[in-house]
């Protein structure tokens, strides 16, 4: 979020970046809550996949996103995914971990979703910068390539839903759910 504030209103020229941030929350929210509920009629591995496909196309929305409009749009379609999926992973994590090793679990979830992309992030975050930037007076400006950058991250996310989905193993155990 910072690195996109930074984007808006620095690479994009956008200076009254409020509504465009504003438009992008309210609409991811409400996507996210109008599509919640069929998270439980379809089931969270079989959503996850394509809200993980939604944020990637949003992020590549984002990419090619010129002016307030198509990045609101672009936006909301990544962010609106990117709420779906946290739901979507946060669920399938309760549902398949033991309901007597919840606390173990929690702390190693709790190591992969905050500490892994908050250590690592930062790293990437500045390698793409500093490969793809601009200038505005004595700062570096983040360019579109954060975007790709972060749609490949993305698909890091596919290799556990993916083994999930064709794995017997993958059951989760009965009143977990």
């Amino acid at each position: 979020m910072p690195y996109l504030l930074i984007y808006i209103q620095h690479y994009q020229n956008i200076q009254n970046y409020v509504p465009v941030m504003a438009g992008v929350l309210l609409g991811s929210a409400a996507v996210s809550v109008a599509l919640g509920r069929l998270i439980d009629k379809v089931g969270k591995l079989v959503f996850a996949l394509p809200v993980v496909a939604a944020d990637i196309i949003g992020l590549a929305l984002l990419f090619f996103a010129k002016g307030s409009l198509p990045i609101l749009g672009a936006g909301i379609v990544t962010m609106g995914g990117g709420m779906l999926l946290s739901a979507c992973v946060s669920g399938l994590v309760r549902d398949y971990t033991p309901p007597e090793k919840s606390g173990h679990f929690q702390g190693i979830r709790m190591m992969f979703s905050v500490l892994v992309p908050m250590v690592v992030g930062p790293y990437i975050g500045a390698a793409i910068i500093s490969a793809n930037s601009v200038t505005a007076g004595s700062e570096q400006v983040p360019g579109p390539l954060m975007f790709l950058a972060a749609a490949a991250a993305h698909l890091i996310v596919l290799v556990p839903l993916l083994w999930l989905r064709h794995t017997k193993k993958a059951q989760p155990k009965e009143g977990n759910t």
